[in-house]
């Protein structure tokens, strides 16, 4: 019996079968471990991205329509988890839109009720309207600045 022949009877099949077995289901495990990151970072971006929307879409409505309280209550709702999704500076921004649009929301009540004001007081309330639209219509083009470190999906 030749030297090869004695090694290839030596090496005990079982065990190189049961160590590539699994070596294999190591590997398969780990690429399920990559592909539920993935899905988690996928589901983040998501929930990050539909909050995103919700400030675009009211601020669009303040300057556009306008917006009335059950509007923003909606805002309120679809972004209550903001402050969990984003770092502080989106909770932050988040009230500073809730008050600003209530501002706006407040200044639309009080114009329907003082038709028969004197034109100096309506004259303020338009004023307070005009001066958060124009606050709203200016803050779209920022949202993609303020929103951009945790929607730019090359850091995900």
């Amino acid at each position: 019996m030749c030297q090869f022949e004695k090694w290839i009877t030596g090496i005990n099949w079982l065990a190189v079968l049961t160590l590539l077995i699994g070596g294999f289901a190591a590997y398969i495990a780990r690429q399920q471990w990559k592909t539920a990151a993935y899905k988690v970072k996928l589901d983040l971006y998501a929930q990050r991205l539909r909050v995103f929307d919700e400030f675009r879409k009211l601020l669009g409505l303040i300057y556009t329509t306008g917006i009335d309280d059950p509007q923003l209550f909606e805002f309120l709702s679809k972004t209550s988890d903001a402050v969990f999704l984003f770092g502080p500076e989106i909770g932050k921004y988040r009230n500073e839109v809730y008050r600003r649009s209530q501002s706006f929301i407040g200044a639309h009540h009080l114009m329907r009720a003082s038709w028969e004001a004197p034109s100096e007081v309506r004259s303020r309330i338009s004023q307070t309207q005009m001066t958060e639209s124009k606050w709203a219509e200016n803050e779209v083009p920022t949202l993609e600045a303020r929103f951009k470190k945790y929607l730019d999906l090359s850091k995900l």
